[in-house]
Order: C-alpha cells, then sequence, then structure tokens
C-alpha cells in the first residue's frame, strides 16, 4: 500500500503523530501471509503491474508452509499443521487424517511419517531441534518428530524460513531443497527402502562420518552484532585456523565467508575472479556469484548487499561455529555446546543435510540437530573421506551395512 501511494504515509502521520518507525523485522508475520496469497493466486495479486513470478504448481508445499508458519501462534498446538492444510498446493496425496483427539506429539509423528511416505524423504527430521521448551513433548514424542508448537530457535537448513525484503509481485516461488550432502537421494531407489518407520523408531540407511570437537566463541570487544560476529570468525580462519588444518579447503577464508551466507565455496569468488566486484565495497574480499547461491536472489544485474548480509544474521540465527574432529567448519546448534556427550556427525540418505546424533545405547541414536558443514553440503565429503566417486556409489554399495536405528 505504501508503495504504491507514496502519499499516504504523510496522511498517516497527520492522522496518527505518535506513530514511530519500527524494523522490517517486526512485520516479518505480514510478510510470510502476503507470501503465501502470492503463491496460492500464482502471483495474480497486482492489475496494475502485469508481471508474473515465477511459481511452481505445488507452490506453497506443505513442508515449506510449516517451515515458514513454525513462529505463528495457534490455539490449539495441532493446528501449527492443521490449519495448513488448505494453504499448501502439494498435499493431494498426503495419507494423513487431522485427528484432534489425538495427541499432540501422535499428530506429528504420523504427519511426519506421511510426508515422508509421500516424498520418499527423510529431510523433515532435520526440522526437529532439541532444546528444554520441548522437553515435555519428547517424553511421548520420538526424538525425529519436530515440535511444531515450539518457534525455532535456530535457521532452518532444510528450507528457508525468512523472507527477502522485496515485493511480492516480483518474488519467486522460494521452495525446494537448498542442499544435497546426501547426493539427493529418494527412497526406493534402490532394491531395498532406504528408510522405514517402526512406530517411534526409524531404520535408516547413513553413515556416520565425524563428531563435533571443539565449540568456538569468537574473542574480541564489541562483538555485537552478525556483522561483527562474521568478522572475527573470518580473521580467527586466516589467523590461527589455516596454521593448524590444511588440505580440507584450497581456500579456508573463502569457505568461512561462504559458509556464513549458507552458501558452499564456490558460491563466492575472491574478488580479483568476480565480475560483480564494486568499488563501493572495497572490503569485500570475496563476491556472491548469484546463480550459485542458496539465498541471494538477483538482483540490478548482481545481487543486494544489504541482503547478503541478513542472509548472514538468518544463517547465524541461534547457531555457534565449531570445528570437527577431521577439522571442518560447521555451524551447530547453540544449545548442544552445553551437552558433554559425544555429538556425532552423520549424513542419512535422502536428508538433504548433515545431522547430529546422540548414542543412546549400543544400538541406538538420538536426532539433535541439524548442522552446516562446509566441505559436505553437496556429498563431497563422500569422494574425500569414504573413497568412493559419490554419495550415490556410496549407497549402492553400504545401503545393507550402513543402518541407523533413531528413536
Amino acid at each position: 500500500m505504501l508503495r504504491l501511494d507514496p502519499g499516504l504515509v504523510e496522511q498517516m502521520k497527520l492522522a496518527a503523530p505518535d506513530l514511530g518507525i519500527i524494523s522490517g523485522s517486526e512485520l516479518t508475520y505480514i510478510r510470510k501471509l502476503s507470501y503465501f496469497r502470492s503463491m496460492v493466486s500464482r502471483g495474480n495479486t497486482s492489475e496494475i503491474f502485469p508481471m508474473r513470478p515465477n511459481i511452481g504448481p505445488n507452490s506453497p508445499g506443505m513442508l515449506e508452509t510449516a517451515v515458514l508458519a513454525r513462529d505463528l501462534e495457534a490455539t490449539d498446538g495441532r493446528d501449527k499443521i492443521f490449519a495448513l492444510w488448505n494453504l499448501a498446493q502439494d498435499n493431494g496425496k498426503l495419507d494423513f487424517k487431522m485427528d484432534y483427539t489425538q495427541s499432540i506429539p501422535s499428530s506429528f509423528k504420523d504427519f511426519v511419517t506421511a510426508w515422508s511416505a509421500q516424498h520418499k524423504s527423510l529431510v523433515i527430521i532435520a526440522v526437529s531441534e532439541c532444546n528444554e521448551r520441548s522437553k515435555a513433548f519428547y517424553e511421548e514424542a520420538p526424538s525425529w518428530c519436530p515440535d511444531w508448537t515450539a518457534p525455532s530457535a535456530v535457521s532452518c537448513l532444510v528450507r528457508r524460513d525468512w523472507l527477502p525484503v522485496r515485493q511480492m509481485l516480483l518474488m519467486d516461488s522460494l521452495d525446494g531443497e537448498l542442499y544435497k550432502a546426501d547426493g539427493g537421494m529418494k527412497n526406493e531407489e534402490l532394491v531395498e527402502p532406504l528408510f522405514e518407520f517402526y512406530d517411534n523408531t526409524l531404520l535408516c540407511t547413513g553413515v556416520i562420518i565425524d563428531e563435533v570437537q571443539d565449540f568456538l566463541v569468537m574473542q574480541g570487544d564489541g562483538l555485537e552484532t552478525h556483522r561483527d560476529i562474521f568478522y572475527a570468525f573470518v580473521r580467527y580462519v586466516t589467523d590461527e585456523y589455516s596454521s593448524k588444518y590444511s588440505g580440507l579447503y584450497d581456500d579456508a577464508r573463502q569457505a568461512a565467508w561462504a559458509m556464513c551466507h549458507g552458501d558452499v565455496p564456490s558460491a563466492w569468488l575472491p574478488r580479483e575472479q568476480s565480475q560483480f566486484a564494486s568499488d563501493r565495497y572495497p572490503l569485500e574480499d570475496y563476491v556472491c556469484e548469484q546463480e550459485r547461491s542458496r539465498f541471494l536472489l538477483k538482483y540490478a544485474g548482481g545481487y543486494d548487499r544489504p541482503e547478503a548480509w541478513d542472509t548472514v544474521k538468518m544463517s547465524l540465527r541461534g547457531r555457534q561455529f565449531a570445528l570437527s574432529r577431521k577439522g571442518y567448519m560447521c555451524l551447530v546448534p547453540q544449545e548442544l555446546s552445553r551437552r558433554t556427550g559425544v555429538l556425532h556427525m552423520a549424513i542419512i540418505a535422502t536428508c538433504s543435510v548433515p545431522v547430529l546424533l546422540e548414542a543412546v545405547d549400543e544400538a541406538s541414536y538420538r536426532f539433535v540437530g541439524s548442522c552446516f558443514v562446509q566441505g559436505w553440503m553437496e556429498g563431497e565429503v563422500f569422494a574425500a573421506c569414504m573413497d568412493v566417486g559419490s554419495p550415490r556409489e556410496y549407497w549402492e554399495v553400504n545401503h545393507d551395512s550402513s543402518k541407523l536405528l533413531i528413536v
């Protein structure tokens, strides 16, 4: 409304002199509703501007909708899923029935198993967060089932959980997986299923590759903003990390820069190699190749620098820098830094992002969160550590022996 009527702001000030300016982040929930409206209408929200964004037939998807709406409120916790039913465009074949007589944990567990069966994917389990707010929920629910009633405490790696600041008539669908740590597998691609549910137990094909060794606390004066933390981490990698670890990354500083933006190194080229470098931004050691970025949208032939900083802020939300035993840079849920047990880093077939597991006993594990591991997000770790050419090759050879039991 404000964009279409430039005089409206002054009229509002005259009518209500006590009106103040607020941060755009405080209007996130309104923008999410506008985004859903734009997706469902296929972009037909304006007769003045006949532009049509790129929106697929199944947007918004059920998982995307649930992720974006997770921080909204609901009187009945079940409605964090049930109320989205007519909004999502891909649930026609979802074998799930809404039942308000079921407990919330049972309803959410049935939803997860139904969604996984429909999409032949376990990516939905990576939305789960292990924190104190959901303690009562997980007394009944398995660890692999997300507690949709609790607002998210960390950035989501399986779907975009925030919206770029731009007009909806220019907003393409943001749905879809961001990474392919597992090689993009789907259940039943091989002779035997890659995962099966047995009540509260998930039997899946996966492999533990590493474990979290050190949580990094950035040191320095005035580390108050995401920009401060970003530059502190880049300095740490330049001054300390690079001298301790070598061989994992061609350019460790580039890898760190990209990770803070939720990207792999190839999405951020050294300044001297990029056609998008600008004299207006002399502090940019690396410049985004927008077409390779997971989050940054095209803007004036390149990308929007303020939007890039928003991406850093959202990527670091609720997460802490860490190093694995093998030296990989990670972003892990901040709450896990207080745990004393071993945090196993694993990749599960049909799950697009690395996950963190805690051992329950010798045979089973508990899911405790997802993690960004630079060097794993496109499945490249299989060639580096597993002596195979691709993730698919590993699953084809080891799908019988690489089984994980998650409870």
